[in-house]
């Protein structure tokens, strides 16, 4: 992306998570913050699933 004169950089990453039983909300942010920390991990620019919640 340029801005100006400058060329910044910008990546994506996504972490996600799902469950049919949305009884443990921060249960279910926390696999898709862990999910987000992955996606980071291994090179950015991608999209990683949770694993189920168990």
């Amino acid at each position: 992306m340029a801005w100006k004169d400058a060329t910044i950089a910008v990546t994506t990453s996504v972490g996600i998570a799902c469950s049919d039983d949305v009884t443990d909300v921060a249960g279910l942010l926390h696999s898709a913050d862990l999910a987000l920390y992955r996606a980071k991990a291994e090179g950015r620019n991608r999209v990683v699933r949770a694993e189920p919640l168990g």
